[in-house]
């Protein structure tokens, strides 16, 4: 119950805050000291609402860490007998889809060949029957209307609860990092940031400008002007 209070008593005097922080404009000493003043009643404020719900996260957070871990010792074989199986039923997917896609292009491949034999047919045909060798050419460059060949689907069903995507999964691996285009690069933040912080408006690294920022403003709970 005494908790409850305290973090009620703690939230009110919260909710204040964003008002009174709007309502200082910061334009001499006075209210310089007035905003720096403010700024130590705040970090007091805060230090009072963590300390307050330090152990509350401290039981928590033990009890959260002892849930995960035991969640991940029963979970880990499982994942690791999914990731054996799914494996094994990818492979055997792709081995049936390339089945299927050899088979289509060897059905393709023999329409074309039946209709480039029946257009010769029929402009030998018509070259019997006198026709101009224009009227023969023309014949064996049109072609001849074929019925889409007949693909015969991988002999393996699906059992329920199984799905598998319809477009093929592809990644990437680096071959050769040197041959990479710059547009697939990234810049190293944390090693620029390394040398501005050391050099500051010395620095020089082409295509990086180096400007001022507003400065950081720590405080100190316990100092008051």
């Amino acid at each position: 119950m005494e908790a409850q209070l305290k973090e009620v008593e703690l939230e009110k005097q919260a909710l204040t805050w964003p008002e009174k922080a709007k309502a200082i404009i910061v334009s001499n000493q006075e209210t310089y000291s007035v905003a720096a003043n403010l700024l130590i009643s705040i970090a007091t404020l805060k230090k009072e609402i963590i300390d307050h719900h330090k152990p509350i996260k401290e039981t928590a957070f033990a009890a959260h860490k002892a849930a995960v871990a035991a969640e991940k010792r029963l979970l880990d074989p499982l994942a690791e007998a999914e990731t054996i199986i799914k494996r094994g039923i990818g492979l055997f997917e792709m081995e049936q889809e390339r089945i299927r896609r050899e088979a289509e292009q060897r059905a393709i491949e023999e329409a074309r060949r039946r209709e480039e034999e029946a257009r010769i047919a029929l402009a030998v045909e018509a070259e019997k029957q006198g026709a101009t060798v224009e009227t023969v050419q023309e014949i064996i460059d049109t072609p001849l209307p074929m019925r889409a060949p007949v693909i015969q689907a991988p002999a393996f069903q699906r059992p329920t609860g199984i799905s598998a995507g319809r477009k093929p999964v592809y990644r990437w691996r680096t071959v050769n990092e040197a041959q990479v285009p710059r547009e697939y690069l990234m810049l190293n933040e944390v090693k620029i940031n390394g040398i501005v912080r050391a050099m500051g408006p010395t620095t020089k690294i082409p295509g990086i400008e180096v400007y001022e920022d507003i400065p950081n403003i720590s405080v100190r709970t316990g100092g008051r002007q």
